[in-house]
């Protein structure tokens, strides 16, 4: 026996001298320090006892952790390392328990109803969190067996030593629809069981993880967040780590094309110039030094950079390689005094660790003052983009029931997770980029950076946001039936401006960075084509396009005729919110003609209903007003 053991060690050994990785089992990949003490915090923040968390949390978890192994979360960007899947995906949980504990589940249910199915909602939001990603290593890498055969995960965990290679052709999207092939292989019959008694719960849980986030209400909504911080911390939690980022990432990208323009190309402390640096930090100029950057890169043949300035500073800043303001939103309103000479700015605030690692090498401070201005300027906030979002209700509570875990029988089996030893150290190469203390810390002190950033139109952690009233929609024959008479100058492209607003719209469609159906979402699916959330989409694409009123694009974008005009000549319609707990309220924006004007594939949101105004009734119409 001995002998067979120290075989199957040498053979490991030579796989891996070779690049080849060897399987191993679920519990010895969590053995970590790291792991350990994600389970331990894991294991204080779930209120269970101790046997129903080994049936229904640690064995999920082991089991997710035997069929990733130690396969990469991404090929180069977040968690794109040796086991960063399984790290990926431990964080996630325990970002999205701690967001948990911040939301009374179900949510507008009587404190009974929470009580008795708190717990369930717990581990359904728990699951549908490791679940998150999970087809990645199905649909994005393919994994060779020392054997010579290919290996998909649908027949199983990895059989044999293995290598993994990222498909050239991979659909970046895929995975989202694909996770639940996998759901069986990780979560226990008794598991999908105790979900199943709650069918409601059941079925947001299956939407979340598939990828329907107006069907996965709250439970998406703390999903996403948790991925977003996860993936935020580990990209962006020390500047310095910037360099150590894969060369072909597009942080690594950033910084250094950053660096090499600060050092070699612009100017700096001069009255005038685009660079400042303070004690504190190094201030861009915005929009003049993100736009030089993105010169640079192009002009050096480097791809995947951002088309639009607001896109590029949401990456900067979910890279880590640009400060949030206090407001999350990546410009700062500046004031730059020297002498007789002063000025108003916009600015990025840039760690100066970023361009100059250790401060012997940094410039003499800027010598006159800089102040960060508590408000902006008009021209200020022109950079800026508000979170003017009209949030599409969420799904909300199943009938609650009294929905107790089964029943297991008592035992003295503890699971391995509990908390370790207060000063339990983990190495940088176990913890890359994120320890237990920042991210308890991060998720209780609110959104990432990334997260905040109104340009990612990130949903907020309110579980219920409220759908735009008549108070925040204009008035129908002032505001929004604007003069179509009026001229418009064509933009630089040589496009009218209302071309260039449906070029920015369907583009962002398609890259995703327009959400759709979603909470904060400003294009809703309706009656079989589309409805554009006015004024909020207009206001997004002012604040990503200085030069123009929101009014101003509204008008030239009515011009195209893409949309339809009531009855009584006017543009806005109305579509009804059913939700449960935000009924009756209202939405408001143009109705396009065709749905496939945008280059997406067309789904109604299931919360909303386009009003008939001829039909409306008297509250309708009292909020219409």
């Amino acid at each position: 026996m001995l002998g067979l053991f120290r075989t199957a060690r040498k053979t490991r050994q030579r796989s891996e001298g070779a690049g080849w990785l060897s399987p191993q089992p679920g519990g010895q990949l969590l053995q970590s320090p790291y792991r350990q003490q994600l389970i331990g915090a894991l294991w204080d923040m779930c209120s269970m006892s101790r046997q129903v968390f080994v049936d229904y949390v640690q064995a999920p978890i082991e089991q997710y952790a035997g069929l990733v192994q130690e396969l990469p979360a991404s090929e180069s960007h977040h968690h794109a390392y040796r086991g960063g899947m399984l790290d990926h995906g431990l964080e996630v949980v325990c970002y999205a328990m701690r967001l948990r504990r911040q939301h009374l589940l179900p949510p507008g249910a009587s404190p009974e109803e929470q009580t008795a199915v708190g717990e369930l909602w717990t581990v359904a939001i728990l699951y549908a969190a490791l679940l998150h990603d999970v087809a990645k290593v199905l649909v994005d890498i393919e994994i060779h067996l020392i054997s010579g055969r290919r290996w998909h995960l649908w027949h199983g965990p990895i059989p044999e030593p293995y290598r993994v290679r990222y498909r050239e052709d991979r659909d970046y999207h895929l995975h989202e629809t694909t996770n639940l092939l996998l759901v069986q292989q990780i979560l226990s019959p008794k598991a999908l069981d105790w979900l199943y008694s709650e069918p409601r719960l059941f079925g947001t849980m299956m939407y979340a993880v598939s990828g329907v986030p107006e069907r996965g209400g709250i439970i998406s909504e703390i999903v996403g967040q948790a991925d977003r911080t996860s993936v935020s911390k580990a990209l962006g939690g020390d500047p310095n780590k910037a360099f150590e980022a894969p060369t072909q990432s597009l942080q690594r990208k950033l910084a250094e094309g950053l660096r090499y323009l600060v050092k070699e190309k612009l100017g700096i402390n001069q009255p005038g110039a685009p660079l400042y640096l303070t004690d504190e930090a190094l201030w861009l100029v915005s929009p003049r030094v993100p736009r030089e950057l993105k010169a640079y890169l192009l002009e050096n043949g480097v791809g995947g950079i951002p088309g639009d300035d607001t896109r590029l500073y949401d990456e900067m800043q979910a890279h880590g390689l640009i400060e949030a303001n206090p407001q999350g939103q990546s410009v700062w309103p500046v004031s730059i005094v020297k002498d007789d000479w002063s000025v108003d700015l916009s600015c990025l605030r840039v760690p100066p660790a970023l361009i100059w690692p250790s401060a012997e090498e940094r410039p003499e401070p800027w010598s006159g003052t800089l102040t960060v201005r508590e408000k902006a300027s008009k021209k200020g906030k022109k950079d800026q983009v508000e979170a003017d979002a009209t949030p599409a209700p969420v799904d909300t509570a199943p009938a609650a029931t009294s929905t107790m875990p089964p029943s297991s029988a008592e035992s003295s089996v503890t699971p391995a997770t509990d908390a370790p030893e207060q000063g339990t150290n983990t190495s940088a190469t176990e913890v890359p980029g994120l320890d237990t203390d920042s991210l308890i810390d991060l998720v209780t002190g609110g959104e990432t950076a990334n997260a905040k950033t109104p340009a990612s139109d990130a949903q907020s952690a309110d579980p219920s946001p409220v759908a735009v009233t008549s108070e925040d929609a204009p008035p129908q024959r002032t505001t929004t039936e604007v003069d179509a008479t009026s001229q418009s100058a064509p933009t630089p492209n040589g496009k009218s401006l209302g071309e260039t607003f449906l070029q920015w719209l369907q583009d962002g469609a398609k890259s995703h960075r327009l959400l759709v159906n979603a909470p904060k979402a400003q294009v809703h699916g309706v009656d079989d084509t589309w409805l554009l959330v006015s004024p909020g989409i207009f206001r997004r694409f002012c604040h990503e396009h200085d030069g123009a009123s929101w009014t101003e694009v509204q008008q030239q974008f009515q011009k195209l005729g893409l949309h339809r005009v009531r009855d009584d000549g006017t543009n806005i319609h109305s579509a009804r919110v059913d939700g449960q707990n935000k009924k009756g309220r209202l939405v408001k924006g143009y109705i396009l003609k065709r749905a496939d004007v945008l280059p997406i594939e067309q789904r109604n949101n299931p919360f909303l209903s386009l009003i008939d105004h001829r039909n409306m009734d008297v509250n309708d119409a009292k909020r219409s007003e």
